[in-house]
């Protein structure tokens, strides 16, 4: 049960979308969205499917505790041999890399997606909620974005934006925060295909 919702969020996307084909999208860039913040304390309401957060998180949290381990030697053999610089930075890493573990943990239990018999949202990694009534939910559609890195060919980021049948998003969100069977519920839930086919060709 979700309960004590601090904020509604709707979105614009400011992002010029292309090679529109069916329910996907291919894009290059970053999307920019506004938020317009609709405060609706107390509620209380109980998903019917939910997507929930997939391995990037697990993976995140494993790899900050893995630092905190090796900072927390580190800082260690800096106090057997007094060294105050590397006292200073072990204990600036270990921060570091304990807050990042935290958030990876807070964040892997908080994300997730949600649909109800009337509303489909997204739950933010602070516990933040972005909605869109089903009743107004046109698509979700998939939108690829396109970044090239040196020497490393090109990098493909999907967004899921559930947009509304006056062609304004509600909300964005990337796709690779869930996990696949959680989307293919989600969207055998609400009758509304989820487009997860990586494209082929760059667009032009």
């Amino acid at each position: 049960m979700v309960r004590g919702l601090a904020a509604l969020y709707t979105t614009t996307n400011g992002d010029a979308l292309k090679s529109t084909k069916g329910s996907q999208t291919v894009a290059r860039g970053r999307a920019a969205a506004r938020f317009t913040d609709v405060n609706m304390s107390g509620v209380r309401f109980t998903p019917v499917v939910q997507a929930h957060s997939g391995g990037l998180f697990p993976v995140i949290g494993v790899a900050a505790a893995f630092f905190v381990i090796v900072s927390a030697l580190t800082s260690w053999g800096a106090i057997a041999v007094n060294d105050s610089t590397g006292i200073t930075g072990g204990l600036v890493f270990s921060s570091v890399s304990g807050a990042v573990l935290l958030l990876a943990i807070v964040a892997g239990h908080n994300i997730k997606l949600f649909a109800t018999a009337e509303m489909v949202g997204a739950i933010g990694p602070f516990g933040g909620v972005r909605v869109c009534p089903r009743t107004d939910l046109a698509e979700i559609r998939t939108v690829w974005h396109w970044y090239q890195g040196r020497g490393l060919g090109f990098w493909l980021l999907p967004t899921l934006h559930f947009r509304q049948r006056d062609g304004v998003d509600a909300f964005a969100t990337s796709a690779y925060l869930y996990r696949r069977d959680g989307l293919r519920n989600l969207a055998a839930y609400l009758g509304v295909p989820i487009d997860l086919t990586r494209p082929t060709t760059e667009p032009t």
